[in-house]
């Protein structure tokens, strides 16, 4: 798979965005749910209006015809969920506010 079509109108966080990018997919996403945030618009991807099959038509077609644009946008969109979505990079997150919150210490008695 060198291009994933996420056409969903209304989603959550949308895990296939991830395992496609995961992948190495090229994404051609509609702006529901996270992909405005997963996506980055010309790098990773193409973000369309949703509903709007001509949109994606026309931002389909272009990949299709350019191999080479398509593996760099898999390239940096594996790049992506591995910095950044990765089981690895949660888990940090996650460590950093439980750090933050012991550097605070308990709360003062009311």
């Amino acid at each position: 798979m060198s291009i994933y079509a996420f056409t969903s109108r209304n989603e959550g966080f949308g895990l296939t965005l991830i395992e496609a990018m995961a992948a190495g997919a090229a994404l051609v996403a509609t702006r529901a749910g996270a992909a405005e945030t997963v996506v980055i618009d010309g790098e990773t991807g193409v973000l369309v209006p949703t509903g709007n099959a001509a949109a994606l038509a026309a931002a389909l077609e272009p990949l299709m015809r350019d191999p080479e644009r398509v593996r760099q946008m898999g390239e940096k969109a594996r790049a992506r969920v591995l910095a950044e979505f990765s089981i690895e990079a949660e888990a940090e997150r996650i460590a950093a506010v439980y750090r933050r919150v012991l550097e605070l210490g308990p709360a003062p008695p009311a």
